[in-house]
């Protein structure tokens, strides 16, 4: 999925995948796992999981929400300005 779209907040941006792309936003109320600051776990259509980040970047498809989770916290460590 991998684009960006002009949207200024994370919830702008979970709300933008659900009504386009027919996603569901997998919080951790819904017993998945916690995901970084400034990210939305996401699940497709085919049932697989991705992130949005809150800058509108979105993660390639994943088959289960903890492989999501850690590409998540990958990519926040390689955003870190240090």
């Amino acid at each position: 999925m991998k684009n960006r779209i002009n949207i200024s907040t994370l919830e702008d941006h979970v709300r933008y995948h659900i009504s386009n792309y027919w996603a569901e936003h997998c919080g951790s109320s819904t017993g998945h796992v916690e995901m970084p600051n400034g990210y939305a776990l996401m699940k497709d259509i085919d049932g697989d999981f991705y992130w949005v980040k809150k800058d509108g970047t979105s993660s390639a498809s994943y088959g289960s929400d903890d492989m999501a989770k850690r590409s998540a916290e990958v990519d926040a460590m390689g955003s870190c300005k240090w």
